[in-house]
């Protein structure tokens, strides 16, 4: 591995931990951009490396390698966290450095989207925040005109609840048909 990094145009800093109590305390002295471990470690497991926050979140991806290929062993490591999967072979060992550099990049673009839904969701409760308070009736509805959402201006306006009209059509709570309203042109 270290040969395969030494050996590549761009630069890494790399640690070498032997055991995942060292690699632990090297992660938390000096975080990295990106880890690999072997997925059987003298003292755990590779996954086990995965430093997370107190929510749970990753907050390093992490590359585990094994020395066999097992399916369902793939798809354990991806579910608890790690960015990739790799059996070991000479070819992946000269191919660590492109193997590692689109794992950071998919990394970021993980981020980019988890940012841009945060920045979504914000925006979402302000909206909702002003649609809820606003003093006029703001509503949506299909293009059949039923109500999707009501805002609450329309109890103290109308003296119906917002639950009350979602679900139901404008024209029918007019005593009106779809046709009747085309037909006056």
């Amino acid at each position: 591995m270290l040969r395969a990094f030494r050996n590549d145009p761009d630069r890494f800093r790399i640690t070498v931990a032997g055991t995942l109590r060292y690699a632990q305390q090297v992660i938390r002295n000096d975080p990295p951009d990106l880890i690999l471990a072997d997925w059987n470690l003298p003292d755990g497991k590779g996954i086990e490396i995965l430093p997370r926050r107190s929510d749970g979140m990753v907050i390093c991806p992490l590359i585990i390698m094994t020395s066999h290929g097992d399916e369902q062993l793939a798809v354990e490591i991806m579910k608890s966290g790690a960015i990739d999967y790799v059996v070991k072979s000479a070819t992946v060992f000269k191919d660590l450095p492109r193997i590692a550099l689109q794992a950071l990049r998919e990394w970021e673009s993980i981020h980019e989207r988890h940012d841009a839904q945060d920045a979504i969701h914000a925006s979402e409760i302000r909206y909702r925040f002003l649609v809820d308070n606003i003093r006029e009736i703001v509503w949506q509805a299909t293009p059949d005109l039923t109500f999707t959402y009501m805002s609450p201006a329309v109890t103290p306006l109308l003296g119906y609840t917002p639950e009350e009209l979602v679900g139901k059509n404008l024209l029918s709570l007019l005593g009106l048909t779809l046709e009747e309203v085309r037909n006056t042109g």
